[in-house]
């Protein structure tokens, strides 16, 4: 089986526990189309596409990413159910218009989460769609994207619980601290468990990028404490099973997750990825208080500084993340929070590439 995770790959090191010899370069899953045809037009790329799926890779390997994150099979297969007034319920059982979730769920109580289940909403992508996935990935690493690394993303369990339930009930249900929580939280850790195995066994991929927003702007979705009884747990459970198979695992969460940060250190994730600047976070400041003790990843800010800033402020924005990471022996790479889209400007992104990869540690 083609190795997914090379050895002498920035990344693969960094989250081995090694000093590569230069900061790792992540990029937070395919950049968007726009972005693609921008980038291309800009920098006279007349290669055709490298396709995974309906996503150009060979444009996140011409700017210098060591790695990239696989956003294939990142929900349940099940279609979504429409409604009146256009709305749509998910296989995850969230209500959504358009792109935004609506404040209810359907997921209320113990008896609708089962006959959802039993429904077959949670049903895994057949095992040809993962097979025919590694035989790509296996071709074109040994070709255009040779000695990329890949994470495959799959769902975190808070957002996905909170969204299902809506988040008015999800709230009175915290308060009362109602086991239909630790329910739903099961429940969707179960199901990433199963992707997971399908990763692992029908791919070869060992590395994970969990997302799950934990975060507004300012502060976090939920206090300390309640992160500590209703996640800790089974966030360490989860991590020593895949542990367990030779696998890295890497928390994405957007907003201000700052006091959350000890704990997730505590349930064993091996990096937290985002570290959004616009919502809060002090890279600087988390890097004194966790020295080496977890792989810090983003603090790019794409909301403003990536499309508005100047390749110079970008530049700046990357080295002073790399200075800070030096002085507080702090382990990090370099990326943007999300997903590079068409707003941001491909001077910047390369600017903050060039910049990292320029560097020596």
């Amino acid at each position: 089986m083609v190795e997914f995770a090379p050895a002498d790959n920035p990344y693969v090191q960094l989250l081995a526990g090694n000093v590569p010899p230069r900061p790792p370069l992540y990029c937070p899953g395919p950049p968007t189309p726009g972005f693609v045809a921008n980038y291309r037009t800009q920098s006279n790329v007349t290669s055709p596409p490298v396709l995974v799926g309906e996503d150009d890779f060979l444009v996140p390997q011409l700017l210098g990413f060591d790695a990239i994150s696989l956003w294939e099979f990142r929900s349940p297969e099940k279609k979504p159910i429409p409604l009146e007034n256009g709305v749509l319920i998910d296989a995850w059982g969230r209500k959504r218009r358009n792109k935004w979730y609506l404040n209810e769920g359907i997921l209320t109580s113990s008896q609708a989460w089962d006959d959802w289940i039993e429904a077959g909403f949670f049903a895994y992508p057949a095992e040809e769609q993962f097979i025919a996935l590694r035989d790509l990935l296996g071709s074109l690493s040994q070709g255009p994207l040779e000695g990329m690394a890949f994470d495959a993303s799959i769902a975190g369990a808070f957002e996905k619980a909170w969204q299902s339930m809506g988040f008015s009930h999800f709230a009175r249900a915290l308060r009362k601290g109602d086991e239909l929580i630790g329910e739903a939280l099961d429940h969707l850790l179960q199901f990433s468990a199963g992707m997971v195995d399908r990763w692992v066994d029908l791919v070869g991929v060992h590395s994970f990028i969990l997302t799950d927003d934990m975060g507004y702007k300012g502060r976090p979705l939920v206090r300390p404490a309640e992160w500590a009884k209703w996640l800790l747990p089974r966030y360490q459970a989860f991590n020593e099973r895949l542990h367990s198979m030779g696998c890295k695992v890497i928390l994405h969460s957007d907003g201000q997750i700052e006091p959350l940060i000890p704990l997730i250190i505590e349930a064993g994730f091996d990096a937290i990825q985002a570290l959004e600047p616009a919502a809060g976070v002090d890279m600087c400041r988390v890097m004194e208080q966790v020295g080496n003790k977890i792989v810090l990843i983003g603090n790019l800010d794409v909301s403003h500084l990536l499309i508005y800033g100047t390749p110079q402020e970008v530049a700046r924005a990357t080295t002073d993340i790399l200075e800070c990471a030096l002085t507080s022996d702090a382990r990090v790479a370099i990326s943007p929070c999300q997903q590079i889209d068409e707003y941001c400007d491909p001077n910047n992104i390369i600017a903050m590439c060039n910049t990292a990869k320029n560097f020596q540690f």
